[in-house]
């Protein structure tokens, strides 16, 4: 799932065509099922694999993977966001609420009820905010075992990223919501994109949207009031999810291309963002996680993929 990720990466000996060194694809896992989102934490994968509900994967060695347990879940599961001591599965009929401290004994906590399928979800200020083909839903985390509504919007969402107050939205085109009073939220403006926009990360002055078919789009937000586009760059297939790292000298969006494989693409300079190196992934590319070297690509019926990238070079 799409974020900010602060790398310090060992060297690998094999070298890219483009100049990035990668070691193709270093572990995976057959889920049996639809590997529709990935969510890493510490030593461990989480997976939205539909039918087959919650599956998570010990990854203490990422060149090989293996079961530590598989939850049933109300609903199919579509979305995954692990973190903390807690993981939260979206389906088609709302949340399920996990305690992983003990990943391989989850314990269920509680389940939300959605107005619509879930798409994903995000933390933020002792909420989650949740994307559905609905609308958007701000539920209370006080206590996670009786999360309540806090509000709803009539606007249906892929993902979010919520800054300062304000969510951006990634549907279709990118909507900007004021949440300062909760409860009264200020829709502030659309930023047309072209495509669609199945992602959205926001850091620093910039915007950075998986916009489909059309490829990445970075926009300026330096002047809030007048947000421009800065830069795209095409992608192959359709640009699903993403995710920002920063190393030590340079920045990159690795890019979960869906039929496109996994893109990464160097935007140290957003003005002009360059492809440093695309990974054929079997199946299909629906999401991408990163973590301390790897990326981690939920690949549909094809599972898990891992792939070991050398960024800091």
């Amino acid at each position: 799932m799409g974020r900010l990720v602060i790398a310090v990466i060992a060297a690998i000996s094999i070298s890219g065509c483009n100049g990035l060194s990668y070691s193709g694809i270093s572990g995976e896992f057959d889920s049996l099922g639809v590997a529709l989102d990935i969510s890493v934490s510490g030593d461990y994968a989480y997976i939205a694999d539909v039918e087959n509900g919650l599956v998570i994967l010990d990854i203490s060695y990422p060149s090989n993977p293996y079961l530590a347990t598989a939850e049933p879940t109300h609903g199919s599961a579509r979305a995954i966001l692990a973190t903390g001591n807690y993981a939260f599965v979206g389906t088609d009929a709302g949340i399920d609420i996990y305690d992983v401290r003990d990943p391989y004994h989850p314990y269920f906590m509680s389940l939300y009820t959605s107005e619509g399928p879930v798409n994903s979800m995000e933390i933020y200020d002792n909420m989650a905010i949740v994307s559905t083909s609905t609308g958007i839903e701000l539920l209370d985390l006080q206590d996670y075992q009786s999360i309540h509504t806090i509000a709803r919007f009539t606007i249906a969402s892929r993902h979010t990223h919520t800054v300062n107050d304000t969510i951006y939205v990634a549907n279709g085109d990118i909507r900007r919501i004021d949440i300062t009073t909760v409860d009264s939220p200020i829709f502030l403006d659309d930023i047309y994109t072209d495509g669609y926009a199945m992602d959205v990360i926001v850091s620093g002055n910039y915007i950075y949207v998986a916009d489909g078919y059309r490829g990445i789009k970075i926009f300026d937000r330096t002047n809030p009031d007048s947000i421009v586009l800065l830069s795209r760059l095409d992608t192959q297939g359709e640009a699903r999810d993403i995710e920002l790292v920063n190393t030590v000298e340079r920045r990159f969006l690795i890019v979960a291309d869906l039929d496109g494989g996994l893109r990464v693409i160097d935007v140290t300079n957003p003005a002009s963002p360059v492809e440093v190196e695309q990974v054929d992934i079997p199946g299909n590319a629906h999401s991408v996680d990163y973590s301390d070297g790897y990326a981690y690509v939920s690949a549909g019926t094809e599972g898990l993929k891992i792939i070991r990238l050398n960024l800091e070079q």
